[in-house]
């Protein structure tokens, strides 16, 4: 298994975070004007990297019961796969967010509670083939499966309280690929007469 390691830069795409070296700080911020005004500002953030298979692994702490930190992979395509912690009432899952606005919830677990808070948790997202799997503090929390195509992943941070992310790193692994061959009797005849 060829795995490698890449160096990621992030850069606010909506909303803002705080960036030192391999350390995330989003604040929220309350937006006092326009369609949104009263809300929570979101941020998302893309990388430098393609991502297709591997491994993405970093550190989350999590101020709020609210506050969510989830990767998005197959960012800015049709559906883009978020995976990560608090979606809804549950601690962790994954979702496809489709180009029509709908949302459609592909694995949750640790039903009606928050992910932990004011406290770091190590997460590792693994992708192999179309297998998705979330371990938090090295257990796995879910496991859905999806499509993902090779694009630069995205982090969608929020929440009422601060998020903080720490030592993010992504090691890419080859996808595989198996190749089968059948012969027809008629071919495996021709070949046999040449012998």
């Amino acid at each position: 298994m060829s795995r490698k390691k890449k160096h990621i830069e992030w850069i606010p795409l909506q909303g803002s975070a705080k960036i030192e070296g391999s350390t995330i700080h989003y604040q929220p911020i309350l937006i006092t004007e326009g369609p949104g005004e009263g809300q929570i500002n979101i941020c998302i953030l893309g990388s430098n990297i393609y991502f297709q298979q591997g491994t993405i692994e970093f550190e989350a702490n999590l101020s709020g019961t609210d506050s969510r930190c989830q990767i998005i992979l197959n960012h800015q395509l049709d559906p883009q796969i978020f995976v990560g912690l608090n979606f809804g009432t549950n601690a962790y899952g994954m979702a496809q967010f489709k180009s029509d606005g709908k949302w459609e919830t592909i694995e949750t677990s640790g039903i009606g509670q928050p992910a932990k808070t004011n406290t770091w948790m190590k997460l590792q997202i693994t992708v192999i083939g179309s297998a998705i799997s979330m371990y938090v503090d090295g257990v796995r929390v879910i496991r859905g499966f999806a499509i993902i195509r090779k694009t630069q992943p995205a982090l969608f941070l929020h929440g009422s309280k601060d998020v903080r992310l720490r030592n993010i790193e992504v090691h890419e692994q080859k996808p595989k690929a198996f190749i089968v061959m059948q012969y027809t009797d008629e071919f495996n005849s021709l070949s046999i007469r040449r012998s």
